[in-house]
């Protein structure tokens, strides 16, 4: 970067390193933080064993939890192959070796699983219109043997031919598919685009261009194909978020002169998809440095940045940064901290591989935790909160327990939790430091186990968060000091159950229960199979406070997954046991 390009950014840089020393300017609750699991370009999987593919990516997984991310783009379809359970595609080989061979489970499923534990968001990264790089493959399933027809070639590439009316249609119907067979927070579209301005689709602009200028109608064939997905999508699953990674450049202009650009060149026009209100966000790839334009391939961050977010039509802008590029790692901090003060709604790293040189300078930037930029256009209804927050003090630091919310008068369930912490009177539920953690809707309990929690005293509460980014306007707060354990609440002290796990488990003729109950009462202990939803009652009756063991003869139990259920008053608490 010259010296006199840098002085633009002087005042900006320095309130930043004034600010915080160790590079912790983060304060917003709100920023997507993402990064990009390439299939295709080696981040996942390294072997092709089952058992080793599944350890790599919980700790691809886990590494990003760490790292305070909370958005992975996981790429599902690198090559007009998926890495999921497809009806219209073969398994990508690099699974197995072998395209179209059946990897034995299911990468997309176990990912969905294992992201939302993490409280990460995961959006399906969806390759749309580069299908295959080489020699056609051998395989009779993959849409060169398919459908030749809608694929045609550009320079070593093999792209659809979006000017046909089936293939759009055909792609359409993938994207579906994956909508509707797994639980994904979100749709990312790469490639969405056409190769360049001599790809040769010259015999269906005849047949179906329709006296429209060949680039306008290129154009209308990617948005019709966007917005077709986007408003099914909407009707089927309104939380999922619908995004694209377009190119940096959208249109050539002073600072950003290039011969490569989305609306002129590619028939990209990706403004036009926000402003129409069919994409919820967008992660332009600005892979180049801060500097003034020395050549057409070299624009400026900072300009194209400012465009896209000028730009946004009222959705999230979530600038894409190289880090795959030595250049750009060694100003990624100026380029996250310029993003910021701009007003962008995060960032993305491509890709995931390319973060081991990072890693520390990650940790600083994202000193704190933050929520997926949330989606007002979609939902602004906020959630019930949970019920009866309590802390108890145990030897491994203190445990703090909920209960789910009621949903009466129409009110949401949550699908996150979040867990606030702090050291002083009250928590503040806007400040991004008090964040603890946050944790799918199943997890109804957290042990902080930090030095704070075992030698001095905290003051926690939760909050319920839906898939929009709305969370709970109401909460309740839970004290808990050396020498005390109180609820603000006095409805909540002292009163909640405890049901611990039974014993064995799993098991196959006896279990036992184990309780406690804090006052006298109603009590009951149910069991409901999970796979055919049969409830069986094993008591109801009057208690007395205390702790109670509970013996189960299970020779009438079918075999398999079941939810143990106490309720006492108002508590429901479960278990997840099994009979084999």
């Amino acid at each position: 970067m010259s010296k006199n390009f840098r002085l633009k950014y002087l005042f900006l840089l320095l309130s930043i390193v004034f600010s915080s020393l160790l590079l912790q300017a983060q304060t917003t609750k709100y920023e997507t933080r993402a990064v990009w699991i390439s299939v295709a370009s080696g981040d996942w999987p390294s072997s092709f064993n089952k058992e080793e593919q599944q350890q790599s990516l919980l700790r691809i997984l886990d590494s990003l939890h760490d790292l305070k991310f909370n958005t992975i783009y996981f790429q599902v379809r690198p090559r007009g192959n998926t890495v999921y359970r497809s009806s219209y595609e073969p398994w990508a080989q690099q699974l197995t070796g072998t395209l179209g061979k059946d990897p034995g489970w299911d990468p997309l499923e176990f990912a969905v699983i294992e992201s939302h534990k993490r409280g990460l968001e995961i959006h399906a990264w969806f390759n749309t219109c580069r299908v295959w790089i080489g020699d056609p493959p051998k395989n009779s399933n993959h849409l060169l043997s398919t459908h030749r027809e809608w694929v045609k070639k550009f320079e070593s590439e093999w792209w659809v031919d979006f000017g046909i009316p089936e293939a759009r249609d055909y792609t359409y119907k993938l994207v579906m598919e994956l909508v509707n067979s797994y639980d994904l927070d979100g749709i990312h579209f790469d490639y969405i685009r056409y190769p360049g301005a001599q790809f040769d689709d010259w015999q269906s602009f005849l047949t179906y261009g329709g006296g429209t200028e060949k680039d306008e109608w290129r154009r209308n064939n990617i948005t019709e194909f966007v917005r077709k997905c986007y408003e099914s999508i909407s009707q089927e699953k309104p939380f999922l978020k619908v995004g694209s990674a377009p190119i940096g450049i959208y249109q050539a202009m002073n600072g950003a002169q290039s011969s490569f650009s989305g609306l002129g060149v590619i028939s990209q026009d990706s403004r036009r998809w926000l402003r129409e209100g069919i994409h919820d966000y967008v992660t332009p790839q600005i892979y180049w440095s801060f500097d003034e334009q020395q050549t057409p391939y070299d624009p400026d961050f900072a300009l194209l940045c400012s465009d896209w977010i000028r730009e946004a039509y009222g959705r999230n802008i979530i600038i894409g940064i190289g880090a795959y590029r030595d250049y750009i790692r060694n100003e990624l901090a100026e380029q996250i901290h310029y993003l910021r003060e701009a007003h962008a709604e995060g960032y993305a790293i491509f890709k995931y591989s390319d973060l081991t040189s990072i890693r520390s300078q990650i940790r600083r930037l994202n000193s704190t935790i933050a929520l997926p930029s949330a989606v007002p256009w979609k939902d602004t209804a906020a959630p019930a909160p949970p019920k009866n927050i309590s802390t108890v003090k145990t030897n491994d630091g203190i445990l703090l327990r909920w209960n789910m919310p009621e949903t009466t008068a129409g009110r949401k369930l949550p699908f996150w939790f979040i867990v606030y912490r702090s050291l002083e009177d009250s928590v503040d539920i806007s400040s991004p430091p008090q964040i603890l953690t946050v944790l799918p809707w199943q997890e109804q309990s957290f042990l902080d186990d930090s030095p704070q929690a075992k030698t001095g005293g905290a003051v926690y509460t939760v909050t319920s968060l839906d898939r929009f980014g709305n969370e709970s306007n109401r909460y309740r707060q839970a004290k808990h000091f050396p020498a005390q354990s109180f609820s603000l609440f006095e409805t909540e002290r002292d009163t909640l159950p405890v049901l611990a796990d039974n014993f064995p488990n799993p098991f196959s003729v006896k279990t036992y229960f184990s309780y406690t109950l804090p006052k006298r009462g109603f009590v009951s202990l149910s069991l409901k199979h999970l796979a055919t939803l049969r409830d069986t009652l094993l008591f109801y009756q009057m208690q007395e406070a205390g702790t109670h063991i509970v013996y189960l003869q299970s020779d009438s139990l079918l075999p398999g997954e079941y939810e143990c259920i106490l309720r006492s008053g108002t508590t429901i608490l479960t278990k997840m046991i099994e009979k084999q």
